[in-house]
């Protein structure tokens, strides 16, 4: 497993999210789901073993969005509570 360590922030920097170690997976998103919450056609997303980050609960607030995913998956966005970021989402 690589040692690698790397910082994901939101816009201001409230919410620092650190990991370490190699990515699950890797791959590129055009789900209505996802072109509805942020305005794209195509992002590519990283995911992580949630153990692995750091908990920025503190800042966080998360959204439970139950109507906008193709499959019917209930999907959780986490944006900063302060500048409105996103920074994760979980399925």
């Amino acid at each position: 497993m690589s040692n690698t360590r790397r910082t994901a922030s939101c816009i201001c920097g409230a919410v620092q999210i650190n990991v370490t170690g190699a990515p699950l997976s890797t791959y590129l998103c055009h789900c209505g789901s996802y072109r509805k919450a942020t305005g794209v056609m195509l992002a590519s997303n990283v995911m992580y073993k949630a153990d692995e980050g750091d908990d920025p609960a503190a800042v966080l607030k998360t959204f439970e969005d139950t109507q906008s995913s193709d499959s019917g998956t209930v999907i959780l966005r986490s944006f900063c509570a302060i500048c409105g970021g996103r920074v994760t989402g979980q399925r």
